[in-house]
């Protein structure tokens, strides 16, 4: 079973997750305790340090945490690769042309970040007419 799947089934079909074995459950331990310190860092931490099997550990969360939510609660998951894909649409200069300023210019990526928020459109017309620059060459 799946990590997610696991996650899930604790929160929305708890008779599901009781015939998960204790060894697929150990499998997910250290992410599961992961995801449960986003809220119960105390509790995640002190899993971390006891000498208990990580099957369960993860019977733990489900018994506790699992019981307050009828589904999985929504700081459960946090956003990654969608922002990140939705950030490179919006932006209109390319990734190449980003890292050929920040190498000649010896910058870093969050330089030029900061510089097309603070300086703004006279900025990304520098950077544009390099783009057009690096492209025909």
């Amino acid at each position: 079973m799946e990590l997610f799947e696991t996650i899930n089934s604790m929160f929305a079909n708890p008779a599901a997750f009781e015939k998960i074995s204790l060894h697929e459950r150990g499998r997910h331990f250290f992410m599961v305790n992961r995801l449960f310190s986003i809220k119960f860092p105390v509790q995640a931490q002190y899993l971390n340090h006891t000498k208990i099997h990580p099957g369960n550990a993860v019977t733990y969360w489900s018994e506790t945490v699992g019981k307050m939510f009828s589904k999985t609660p929504g700081w459960m998951y946090v956003k990654t690769k969608k922002a990140r894909e939705e950030k490179a649409k919006s932006q209109p200069i390319s990734e190449t042309t980003i890292k050929y300023y920040c190498q000649k210019n010896q910058c870093s990526r969050r330089d030029v970040e900061t510089a097309m928020i603070l300086v703004g459109q006279p900025f990304l017309d520098e950077l544009k007419s390099l783009q057009k620059l690096l492209e025909k060459s």
